[in-house]
């Protein structure tokens, strides 16, 4: 997803930014693997991000961190399809946002349910999201709550 162009342009700003670090073209290649999964404007806003924030040249993983903090939170996302319930329109939902709703029922679902009984679903929903935005850019997942049963020897 992550256009050549912008992603050269963006490793230059870096290397720009943080001249005391030597990039090798491996090194270039790695970065250009392990971020090809961003879009664009996700890309650019990292390195934005990273220049404004942070005082070294930095690793993948602070990247994808930058990208996942720009990320709006469940409850964000949450308060938002309540907003469109009420007003009785389904709203254009990101990869995230669709894989979690389809996961606590799907839209109708959702739209028919009383606003008591949605605050016992937001947990399976805010899981759901978290782990489809990790999938989506790629960043570790996030810790869960869940009681994951132990593997027997």
């Amino acid at each position: 997803m992550l256009n050549e162009e912008v992603f050269h342009k963006g490793i230059a700003l870096l290397m720009a930014a943080y001249p005391d670090y030597e990039c090798s073209s491996a090194t270039v290649d790695v970065y250009r693997e392990r971020l090809c999964r961003l879009t664009d404007k996700e890309f650019e806003a990292a390195v934005y991000r990273h220049i404004d924030t942070c005082k070294w040249f930095p690793k993948i993983s602070e990247l994808l961190g930058a990208v996942q903090s720009l990320l709006p939170s469940a409850i964000d996302v949450w308060t938002q399809l309540i907003a469109a319930a009420e007003a009785g329109e389904q709203p254009e939902m990101d990869g995230a946002t669709k894989k979690a709703m389809d996961f606590i029922g799907g839209w109708e679902q959702f739209s028919i349910t009383s606003y008591d009984d949605l605050r016992f679903i937001f947990k399976a929903f805010r899981e759901a999201y978290l782990e489809a935005q990790d999938r989506e850019t790629g960043a570790p997942p996030q810790i869960s709550t869940r009681t994951v049963p132990q593997l027997e020897g």
